[in-house]
């Protein structure tokens, strides 16, 4: 286990600083986060199953020699070994880190602001990053700093693009200076943490359906007013430690051309994206989900990405159209023809009043057309989608679904053109999330074109 950061000191369970435990809190790089204590604290019962929602701590970094408060959340032990110390190991899922005068238990915070990977090239504004090595040359740098860019506003949260800059004193081995552009949240009142947290996933996912990559954030703080008057400051600032051990952290450098959207784009053709993509949360969050661990997925079977596509198609309607009561043609010719053989007024209405009673919900392919009547013309440019193509999409996910079909011969058996299928379906699903968000049709067709490799699947 290599051990990063490590941070000695003491801690203890909130309410109950009298019992303090010493211990180690290391920063791994393969392990997560891990606490070493000698002792337990008294309260937890069962000790070998036993969780703990929140520790505080005061520590000393091994190396730097500063202290820090530390707020550890969602935790739960490890192991034990028993002995004369009692020495404990405890997972700690995340925690924030202040300096050592902002110690505080509670979770509840007025602001926060983070940086994604590919932010500086979705924003577009000239972020930059000088070093100077050579001490012997002189020069004077004059620099404006970018204004914030609001990106969304309500009653309770205001939402911006911000800018900040780093550097150091010029000194004998050269100096350095760079700019990146960070999200912030500011919040009308105190929030708690896990309701921020949200908000910033909501962000995130926007992100990384604008930037086309999976989005690692690293740099996340939260910060809240100063009440304590022997701080100076009117902020008090935390930095945010989660391990994301499922996630690539190698850069991948984006480029505007390969983003399904910029800021840009915002900006001149849809100012209300980040609005409307809150409000429709509820609509969309299984599709953006499915959409995302399916794209980012390399080790999919084309089987899965296709059956993965088809449910997050079948979810968005049913979510999106949830009182929409779809018939097949030839189910409502014979619906009617029954009902006309019924003479009596009184028993014609009768019948009427159940069948619409009970309706069936539409099926998969009544719920893809349905789709597609809706929204074809934001890629028709791209492909169009006939019937037989919707027929063929649900033998089959039937046939890799349930034991057996009705037309075997629609069965997609080529695993090419199972792949292209797929990509359609992708293709329907990034129009739907575009209309959603507020963009128009003409611009749809031109970035899914740009962003899509539509003239090798399609043509």
């Amino acid at each position: 286990m290599k051990v990063l950061e490590s941070y000695f000191g003491y801690w203890w369970l909130p309410h109950n600083e009298n019992e303090k435990l010493y211990g180690i809190l290391k920063i791994t790089k393969s392990n997560g986060y891990i606490l070493e204590t000698i002792g337990h604290f008294s309260n937890t019962g069962d000790i070998v199953s036993e969780d703990f929602p929140q520790i505080i701590g005061l520590a000393r970094h091994s190396n730097i020699n500063r202290d820090f408060s530390f707020n550890l959340l969602h935790c739960s032990i490890m192991n034990y070994l028993p002995s004369k110390l009692h020495y404990y190991k405890i997972i700690v899922s995340f925690f924030l880190r202040g300096e050592s005068k902002s110690l505080n238990s509670d979770t509840l915070f007025n602001s926060s602001y983070f940086h994604p990977i590919n932010i500086d090239q979705w924003v577009n504004t000239n972020s930059f990053k000088i070093k100077e090595e050579n001490h012997k040359m002189n020069f004077v740098l004059d620099y404006n700093s970018p204004e914030n860019i609001l990106l969304y506003q309500d009653s309770d949260l205001k939402v911006d693009i911000g800018f900040l800059r780093r550097y150091n004193q010029p000194n004998e081995v050269g100096f350095k200076i760079e700019q990146s552009a960070y999200i912030n949240l500011k919040f009308s009142k105190p929030i708690e943490l896990e309701i921020i947290r949200k908000k910033v996933d909501i962000i995130r996912n926007f992100l990384t359906l604008a930037i086309g990559c999976p989005i690692y954030i690293e740099d996340y703080f939260f910060s809240k007013k100063n009440e304590d008057p022997k701080i100076k400051r009117t902020q008090i600032e935390y930095r945010f430690f989660r391990e994301e051990k499922y996630i690539d952290k190698r850069y991948k450098k984006m480029y505007k051309w390969n983003m399904l959207f910029t800021l840009k784009d915002i900006q001149t053709l849809c100012p209300n994206a980040l609005s409307n993509w809150f409000a429709k949360q509820d609509e969309i969050k299984f599709t953006i989900s499915n959409l995302f661990s399916t794209i980012y997925n390399g080790y999919l079977y084309v089987e899965n990405t296709f059956l993965d596509y088809v449910f997050a198609l079948e979810v968005y309607h049913r979510n999106r159209y949830p009182d929409q009561k779809l018939q097949s043609k030839s189910y409502l010719e014979k619906r009617e023809k029954i009902i006309e053989k019924i003479t009596n007024p009184s028993d014609k209405q009768w019948l009427e009043a159940r069948l619409n009673e009970h309706k069936k919900e539409p099926n998969l392919i009544l719920r893809l057309k349905h789709l597609n009547d809706i929204y074809q013309e934001n890629y028709k440019d791209i492909f169009t989608a006939d019937s037989l193509f919707f027929k063929k999409v649900v033998e089959t996910r039937h046939h890799l679904v349930h034991h057996g079909v009705k037309y075997p011969e629609l069965i997609i058996r080529d695993e090419f053109e199972l792949y292209a299928c797929s990509q359609k379906l992708e293709v329907m699903i990034k129009a739907i999330l575009l209309i959603e968000i507020g963009f128009d049709t003409k611009f749809i067709n031109s970035r899914l074109k740009t962003t899509t490799g539509w003239m090798t699947i399609f043509s």
